[in-house]
């Protein structure tokens, strides 16, 4: 998953990057070892996002996430018709093989290639899915600074942005651009969703960031190592 960047050096349709074998062979295990992660973590959700992920059927919309979240979130939005982006790299390719077991759909686009092809098939698929995931700040950073392809997509869709976040009681991070966030395994993790931001027309990077803010909960115990 990472944010939209709109420069029009596209990839070839016909050049469809191939997935190393070992890559397609590991796929399955990660998706195990993640859905048993998983059934071990206790969610805590507040209000507005108990509501809004327990819909049958979400509402339009895209949703932006830190990109330190995605392995603590991917296994609690499967399979509700969700579609994202990452990186049109080998390992953006692993990273949608890994989705695709969890019932997402991946469109590869990132700051450099496919950014303008990939905003046209999100907007050509628009009502094939019910909600467009996105880590704001993706795929390279830097950390917590929202890129403007998450602004690009609400405005150019006309639909809600909502924006999400993860938190842990207990965790390990790893040693990334984003120092990415694994809750550890029978911990507790609280997942946080604002209110509808509208209009986007109006909005800036600065108000999403924000909004990314005022979610944190400070009663909520926050114990990364």
């Amino acid at each position: 998953m990472g944010s939209i960047n709109f420069s029009m050096k596209c990839n070839s349709p016909h050049k469809k990057k191939k997935l190393a074998w070992y890559y397609r062979f590991l796929a399955p295990f990660i998706f195990l070892i993640m859905w048993g992660w998983s059934k071990t973590i206790r969610v805590e959700y507040s209000e507005e996002a108990r509501l809004f992920f327990e819909q049958k059927r979400l509402p339009l919309s895209v949703i932006g996430i830190w990109h330190e979240s995605l392995f603590s979130l991917v296994p609690f939005f499967s399979y509700k018709k969700m579609m994202t982006l990452v990186s049109p790299s080998q390992d953006g390719y692993f990273l949608a093989e890994v989705l695709k077991y969890f019932g997402y759909k991946a469109i590869h686009g990132s700051s450099s290639r496919g950014g303008a092809k990939a905003i046209l098939e999100l907007l050509r698929r628009k009502d094939s899915f019910n909600a467009y995931v996105v880590a704001v700040d993706g795929p390279k950073g830097p950390a917590k600074k929202v890129k403007p392809g998450v602004l690009f997509l609400a405005r150019k869709m006309k639909i809600p942005l909502y924006v999400v976040i993860c938190e842990q009681t207990s965790s390990w991070r790893a040693n990334s651009w984003d120092r990415h966030v694994f809750p550890k395994p029978f911990s507790s993790i609280k997942i946080s969703l604002n209110s509808r931001i509208l209009p986007a027309e109006e909005l800036t990077l600065e108000d999403i960031e924000a909004q990314f803010q005022k979610l944190s909960s400070k009663s909520f115990c926050n114990n990364q190592k």
